[in-house]
């Protein structure tokens, strides 16, 4: 029997008579399915459903629609067939090489670069996109075997890595500076900042021996003419807003400027604060 999804056959039926009904019990699962989501589901693989489903989630939550018994139903058991067959030492976090804000830096970087379709009219609009940027790290995260749920204890979300739970808030701040290609509009950026100062004071206090906090931000869209002009708002007020309430509550700042491949001279900052010490980090390694 092909080993592509969990199985829904009993024990005990033959191989042919497992097809069959597999195959009919999908395709009663599928027409049950949004059309735009199950047009493309054929040609697929495991990998590219789970993603496709996790976009789909995030699209729901963001214009308010409740996910469907199907839906949740599919999630879960690709959930649980992928979580079966990850390397058990990736489970157990051996072999980890970066730090968990490296992690989670890497993986908004490359949605930077693979995912233009959302970046792209986010930045045009200056839109807001957190429910997105939410499913496309628990993906990333289960992915790698790290374990992650949704909103757990009034968080974005939470993940296990390396020996420690992680909890994770979100933010994708808008800004008001002009660029070409960028429409014009009126964006409450300090009122952002304050946001994501908030979230630094809300997992602050999770720093104990088993337990981390961590907030994750991309500011957008950012001209380079900002970027690089050290006496700009970016870097009289902005960031050093965020850097001071970070560091009276003992976390560290630290952010990087990405450009964005579909605009000129445009592109977006991708911040970490988290409370992972200098010398806790050097048992992670080198990091590849």
């Amino acid at each position: 029997m092909p080993d592509r999804v969990k199985s829904f056959v009993p024990q005990g039926v033959s191989p042919a008579e497992g097809m069959i009904l597999e195959r009919r019990e999908m395709a009663a699962r599928n027409q049950s399915i949004d059309a735009r989501w199950n047009g493309d589901i054929a040609s697929a693989t495991l990998l590219e459903r789970y993603e496709k489903l996790a976009r789909y989630l995030a699209e729901c939550a963001n214009r308010g629609v409740p996910f469907s018994e199907e839906m949740i139903r599919e999630r879960e058991e690709m959930e649980d067939y992928l979580w079966d067959r990850i390397d058990p030492s990736v489970k157990a976090g051996n072999g980890v090489r970066q730090s968990a804000r490296d992690l989670i830096s890497d993986i908004m970087k490359n949605l930077v670069s693979s995912q233009s379709g959302i970046i792209t009219p986010a930045l045009t609009h200056r839109s807001k996109f957190e429910g997105w940027l939410k499913w496309e790290l628990i993906s990333a995260l289960f992915m790698r075997g790290f374990n992650p749920i949704p909103e757990d204890k009034r968080h974005d979300l939470r993940f296990d890595y390396a020996g420690l739970r992680y909890y994770l808030e979100l933010k994708t701040a808008n800004t008001n500076w002009r660029a070409e290609g960028i429409e014009n509009k009126t964006r409450p950026i300090t009122m952002n900042i304050k946001q994501i100062c908030d979230d630094v004071d809300k997992v602050a206090g999770i720093n104990g021996a088993s337990e981390r906090g961590i907030v994750a931000f991309y500011l957008f869209p950012v001209p380079l003419r900002i970027y690089a002009d050290k006496s700009s708002e970016l870097y009289r007020t902005h960031i050093p807003r965020i850097e001071h309430r970070a560091t009276s509550l003992s976390g560290e700042l630290n952010w990087e400027y990405v450009s964005i491949s579909t605009f000129k001279d445009v592109g977006l900052i991708i911040g970490t604060v988290d409370w992972d010490s200098e010398l806790e980090r050097s048992s992670w390694g080198t990091k590849k």
